[in-house]
């Protein structure tokens, strides 16, 4: 009973406890340093076409997950910004004949 208690408190599986901001929500944290900030990192992975973006500790560079860099909403974003442009009306249109 004692060791049950014990390890309840210090989180699951004997790990450190998740930490609890203000309004009583768990954060999210490095499993390698227990930082709290997090950044997304480019990289090429042998063997693979596309690049992934890593999402990473920014304190320590343990990797959290990976997602493809170069995903459909990036290019939707990217093919609706230039549908804008030509279809801005400051664009100068030839004269049709």
């Amino acid at each position: 009973m004692r060791r049950a208690r014990a390890r309840k408190a210090r989180g699951t599986a004997g790990g450190p406890a998740a930490k609890v901001d203000e309004h009583n929500m768990a954060a999210s944290t490095c499993i390698r340093c227990g930082h709290t900030s997090f950044e997304m990192a480019e990289s090429a992975i042998t063997g693979l076409r596309f690049k992934r973006d890593f999402l990473q500790c920014s304190r320590c560079g343990g990797v959290v997950g990976v997602i493809e860099a170069d995903n459909l909403n990036a290019r939707l974003d990217a093919i609706e910004e230039r549908l804008k442009v030509l279809n801005s009306p400051s664009r100068a249109r030839p004269f049709a004949r």
